[in-house]
């Protein structure tokens, strides 16, 4: 059966204006092969948000987190969120790296990680493995320093250190990794970045992830982002993605029918 002009004019309008919509239409309209690895959000849409507000000015405001925990010898990413009354967000990035480990990758994969950690926007931790003990006290360090509710964690990837956190009185939240847990945050991720609602102070790290990203679609349309088939590290993204996640499960609980009303005693 074949589709009207009207209803095509809407599905380029609807792939215009959201990124992850594009290949799709290509492929089932427009009968156009297109690799699944082009960019989901075009480094002109992400500098949108090259803005924010210095760590500081964040002190007394509540946010939530994602904990993106990667292998050993990889990178391993926190990502705060702070939302704002007009419903942008501030975001807070922290990535860990084995420091035995930079100067190789520096020159194997043509990345920039000694820059970046002489910059300071990259932390190493001692050692050729990942430090979990390091990064647990600075995860200590920043909840004691900012109002974190809770903290996503990809619950088949967690360690020791989400137990020992979790028993020092930090709400720490098992976030899947599947479509159904992902498929929402991830999409309203697109949003913001599309109004330039995700402040992130332009930090080089994040921007090079993001520019790494590739998008995993189920039969339903879910969607979420590929590590997998990633260009590169994308762990950043993810936290992002888990941390907004939890500020979303927190705003549809608040707005739940009993919230609202109360119980009803019968």
């Amino acid at each position: 059966m074949s589709v009207s002009w009207n209803y095509l004019r809407e599905q380029y309008a609807d792939s215009v204006r959201t990124p992850s919509l594009q290949v799709n239409f290509k492929t089932k309209h427009l009968n156009r092969w297109t690799d699944s690895a082009e960019t989901w959000l075009p480094a002109e849409l992400w500098a949108l948000g090259a803005v924010g507000l210095a760590p500081e000015q964040l002190l007394t405001r509540e946010c939530y987190g994602g904990l993106d925990l990667a292998s050993v010898r990889d990178i391993c990413a926190l990502v705060l969120v702070f939302p704002n009354e007009d419903g942008s967000f501030e975001t807070l990035r922290y990535y860990w790296i084995p420091e035995d480990t930079v100067d190789a990758r520096t020159q194997k994969d043509q990345v920039p990680y000694r820059q970046w950690v002489d910059q300071g926007l990259l932390f190493a931790t001692p050692g050729n493995v990942t430090d979990y003990s390091y990064i647990k006290a600075e995860v200590r360090r920043l909840c004691e320093a900012y109002r974190v509710l809770r903290i996503g964690y990809d619950r088949y990837n967690s360690s020791q250190l989400v137990i020992d956190l979790t028993e020092e009185g930090i709400v720490m939240s098992p976030f899947s990794q599947g479509f159904v847990s992902m498929n929402a945050p991830t999409k309203e991720l697109e949003k913001l970045v599309l109004d330039g609602q995700v402040h992130h102070g332009g930090d080089p790290v994040l921007a090079w992830m993001n520019g790494n990203v590739v998008l995993a679609r189920d039969p339903a349309g879910n969607i979420k982002i590929d590590k997998g088939k990633a260009k590169e590290k994308v762990d950043g993204m993810v936290a992002l993605v888990m941390a907004l996640g939890e500020y979303m499960t927190d705003e549809k609980e608040a707005d739940s029918v009993y919230n609202q009303r109360g119980l009803i005693e019968l």
